[in-house]
């Protein structure tokens, strides 16, 4: 059983910071729904009440504090938005949001569970209860989509990142059952 706890424009997401605390109950799983992100630019996040190992959805694994910025990429900037409880990381970037929706669904996973968004920052419960929970949300997932440059943007595979210095990192691949690392790549001109 789920409810819609988030359900908004990504046209407003841009500087603004998300805050679940009203809305959301500890002790509860979490997802963000893909299809409303890629094809109508909606962020909808469901609550469950149940167990999500049935559901078919993504993991994210990624670093708080990435790389920065690269004013040279071919992507444009969507903008980024903050959680309330978790600013002293980088915001989550909505095109780097919407490319791990896009590669979820192409691997048949219709949800993302990104810790960020899917644990409430502002509830130490809710914290304690997700973190000892965690091993099984990528052990359950379809696949873990690797952001090695972190939340904000996607990085190309020459730029060095500091996700497999993270102690998270060994559970997040090796506990799935597939693991996928998202990369910008710039195509060449011939």
């Amino acid at each position: 059983m789920s409810r819609t706890i988030y359900d908004g424009s990504t046209d407003n997401l841009a500087d603004s910071v998300i805050d679940l605390s009203s809305v959301a109950k500890p002790c509860h799983y979490r997802l963000i729904d893909c299809s409303p992100f890629v094809d109508r630019q909606s962020l909808r996040i469901y609550e469950f009440t149940e167990s999500i190992t049935a559901i078919p959805y993504a993991a994210i694994s990624y670093v708080w504090h990435g790389n920065p910025l690269d004013p040279d990429a071919s992507d444009p900037d969507l903008g980024a938005f903050s959680v309330k409880g978790a600013e002293d990381g980088d915001p989550v970037g909505i095109n780097a949001l919407l490319h791990a929706c896009t590669a979820a669904l192409m691997e048949g996973a219709s949800y993302l569970w990104l810790d960020r968004l899917c644990i409430m920052q502002t509830s130490k419960d809710d914290k304690v209860w997700q973190i000892t929970r965690m091993y099984g949300v990528y052990m359950d997932c379809k696949v873990c989509l690797v952001l090695p440059g972190g939340i904000r943007r996607l990085v190309t595979e020459e730029e060095e990142t500091t996700w497999i210095e993270r102690g998270w990192t060994l559970q997040e691949v090796t506990a799935p059952k597939r693991s996928m690392v998202l990369f910008r790549w710039e195509h060449g001109s011939g």
